[in-house]
């Protein structure tokens, strides 16, 4: 049932258990980064709970499941960027009633962490005293910054990074994607299957990935309109994504740009080319390497890692894109 999932043993072992056991708690907390499999756990946690064969993945209920149509199954999914009062509060009108086709009412909500307060609040009213034929996988980041007793109702179980050599393997089987590719895809993914997956599609065959490193040289001297340039072409990029499904995340540049001056710090203090992550330019990055003190290199991933984490709040992605490309370019 699980065996899609990779890279999950601990915590797929803690679920099978709980669900062969038949002591189902009422309310799981699914952690880990975005991307390694806690959503597809969930569902097929859920596959489980109302499947007569136990979740066989090819009978009604589950397909229903599967297809996001089961009346007792809900997912909940942030709307823009924030879980709001409304969702939760239609959680809570239909809690009461009992399941139509299953077994078991499955609430399945999505990034808990991206609750306001009155969300929040509304969702523990829920988890507080649920029917006994109500069971609750939320998932998030992490447990930090979720209200404490949101978190003490729940069973947690952590997921982690997938290790690199299970996505290159992945992508290399599954995918089609050849042996070069896919160990740059893995080393860029930083352990989320879905960004190594997105990066295949939108940093590489796109050209982004390329466009991006290759002005990430042209940021050395400092250039302002050189700056201004890469910024709105990257972001004519974004927004194609938007349109259409396709062209890189910000986030995803700020990833890529992150790997090449981490490679760049790598090659200046150990000079090991097969410790860097974009190995396809170990010639570019040996040369530029040169060029960089070490400060400045530690200093640009300061500022990368400071607009990483800010893109991942409702701040404006266009406006700390310029300001990272400006800081690291010293413009």
């Amino acid at each position: 049932m699980f065996n899609e999932i990779i890279g999950q043993e601990k915590a797929l072992g803690l679920i099978e258990s709980a669900l062969a056991s038949g002591n189902v708690s009422h309310a799981y907390l699914f952690t880990g980064p975005r991307g390694v499999g806690k959503t597809m756990a969930a569902v097929r946690a859920a596959m489980t709970l109302n499947c007569s064969q136990g979740g066989c993945g090819v009978c009604a209920s589950c397909l229903k499941i599967m297809k996001g149509a089961h009346p007792d199954v809900v997912i909940v999914e942030a709307e823009g960027n924030v879980l709001k009062i409304d969702q939760i509060r239609t959680i809570g009108k239909s809690i009461g009633l009992k399941p139509f086709e299953g077994k078991r009412k499955v609430y399945i909500i999505r990034n808990v962490e991206t609750m306001n307060a009155e969300s929040g609040n509304a969702l523990l009213r829920n988890l507080e005293e649920p029917p006994s034929y109500v069971t609750f996988i939320l998932t998030a980041a992490g447990a930090d910054g979720l209200l404490p007793t949101i978190v003490s109702r729940c069973q947690e179980v952590p997921f982690g990074g997938v290790p690199a050599a299970d996505i290159k393997a992945l992508l290399v089987t599954g995918f089609g994607i050849t042996e070069e590719k896919a160990e740059i895809l893995a080393s860029l993914s930083a352990g989320s299957v879905a960004k190594a997956l997105g990066l295949s599609e939108t940093g590489e065959e796109s050209g982004t990935r390329d466009y991006v490193l290759d002005n990430a040289a042209a940021l050395r001297t400092g250039d302002i309109l050189q700056v201004f340039a890469m910024k709105d072409e990257i972001m004519k990029m974004v927004k194609s994504r938007d349109k259409r499904d396709t062209g890189p995340a910000t986030s995803e540049v700020i990833d890529i740009l992150t790997s090449w001056y981490r490679d760049m710090l790598v090659m200046k203090e150990t000079g090991d080319q097969t410790l860097l992550v974009n190995k396809d330019r170990a010639s570019a990055i040996n040369e530029l390497a040169g060029t960089y003190g070490r400060d400045e290199l530690t200093n640009a991933l300061d500022v990368l890692t400071g607009a990483a984490g800010a893109m991942r709040t409702n701040a404006n992605k266009e406006l700390l894109l310029e300001y990272a490309l400006l800081a690291i370019s010293g413009g």
